[in-house]
């Protein structure tokens, strides 16, 4: 199905945004995520969902979609905000699904970012810094810090290799 079948398809379902993931992020989303909002839609992208034939290629096209209008959202995130009522009689199949996906995406986040050494132990988890790198965040108290704050552990991520270096 070409192109003018796909948005005669959209145009008769009468939805107005759009979710996307594709194969190459520069590519297989950057294009129908751009001609959709000039067909007038609105677009979110999945970014844990797509990939780049470069890490510069994927966040140039990341950051030329959000700059465009496009909304980037993860897999997670998209899950949670599509279900939205976690009173309802299905919302125990939805948290077998996120419970499942949450340890691999900690396995995937620590083999993309080595802790320098050993892996985190279990009682660790990795979160995002406010420079959006992944560290190692112990998951007990620090103290004096009050209950349920994380201190950084001692095997911060490193950071990702240049293409300069």
């Amino acid at each position: 199905m070409g192109r003018q079948g796909v948005s005669s398809a959209i145009n008769k379902t009468d939805k107005k945004r759009l979710i996307f993931a594709a194969l190459y992020t520069e590519i297989c989303l950057a294009f129908p995520v751009i001609d959709a909002m000039r067909d007038g839609y609105d677009a979110m992208f999945v970014v844990d969902a797509v990939g780049g034939m470069s890490q510069l290629a994927h966040r140039t096209a990341i950051e030329r979609l959000t700059a465009a209008g496009a909304v980037p959202n993860t897999s997670l995130a998209l899950v949670t905000e599509l279900f939205r009522d976690w009173k309802s009689p299905i919302a125990d199949k939805a948290r077998e699904v996120i419970k499942s996906y949450l340890p691999e995406a900690q396995k995937l986040l620590a083999a993309r970012y080595p802790t320098g050494g050993a892996d985190c132990p279990s009682a660790h988890s990795l979160r995002y810094s406010r420079d959006g790198r992944p560290q190692c965040m112990e998951a007990t108290a620090t103290p004096g810090a009050g209950s349920g704050a994380g201190s950084k552990c001692c095997r911060t991520a490193a950071p990702e290799p240049s293409l300069l270096s």
